[in-house]
């Protein structure tokens, strides 16, 4: 395993359940690293990221109220990455429809937000139910981690409550993140300090991409992966991951 590997499992895969101490010494390999070299954070082009998940109530006008979220996005600079609707829910319940919304800053995401709850906030409330609005950003995301090379077309979504830090820490997180980085997925949301805006949301929004949803598959259901996701399930409860197309 290459040394920049090694300092990410060492300080990344920490942040990935928000649950790990930074101060923790990670012995990987028969090789015993000190945490405390200090790790850069994506200082540059940092992202912001919107959610906004929901399940149908009114059939008729469930599409029209989609197509006004994505023209209002369109008209305030953002980039839709995925709508979520076409795809696979492989854990537990996920929303039917899985908007998410990426920003090149905050002023710009909430301008959409302003905008959102002033025409769009009551047609949802006849049209939605189960709706959450989530604030997120790439500004946790350590530097050394993030490819710019990959050109992300294909997303893990997933709803995270950690219940058992222990058992993440000791168990899941670093070799996750391994199997992450050799299977060339971007992690893109990290956020120990997201916001909900509008609803009952989960404690972390995790956002991974991939340039394909072939190479998305192909980490996912790897023995490698599926050989630890009942570790995390057992430290979880409630959220859902989904699988877009």
């Amino acid at each position: 395993m290459s040394f920049p590997k090694l300092i990410f499992i060492l300080f990344f895969a920490p942040i990935l359940f928000l649950s790990c101490s930074r101060e923790e010494i990670i012995t990987i390999e028969e090789t015993t690293i000190d945490s405390t070299i200090s790790k850069p954070l994506k200082t540059a082009n940092i992202k912001v990221y919107h959610f906004i998940t929901f399940d149908s109530k009114n059939p008729r006008k469930f599409r029209e109220f989609i197509s006004k979220i994505t023209k209002l996005a369109k008209q305030k600079n953002g980039k839709i990455l995925t709508k979520g609707i076409s795809g696979n829910c492989v854990e537990r319940k996920c929303s039917k429809v899985n908007f998410v919304i990426e920003f090149d800053s905050s002023s710009s995401g909430n301008l959409f937000f302003k905008n959102y709850k002033r025409s769009l906030d009551f047609l949802s409330k006849n049209i939605t139910k189960n709706l959450s609005y989530i604030v997120s950003s790439s500004e946790t995301i350590p530097e050394l981690i993030f490819n710019e090379d990959i050109k992300t077309k294909a997303y893990v979504i997933a709803k995270i409550n950690v219940t058992s830090r222990e058992k993440l820490d000791n168990f899941y997180s670093t070799p996750a993140a391994i199997s992450l980085i050799e299977s060339n997925g971007n992690y893109m949301v990290l956020d120990p300090n997201q916001q909900c805006r509008i609803g009952k949301c989960p404690k972390s929004m995790v956002l991974i991409g991939f340039e394909s949803t072939n190479n998305l598959r192909k980490w996912y259901f790897s023995e490698t992966y599926q050989s630890i996701i009942p570790i995390r399930l057992s430290a979880t409860a409630g959220g859902g991951v989904f699988l877009t197309d």
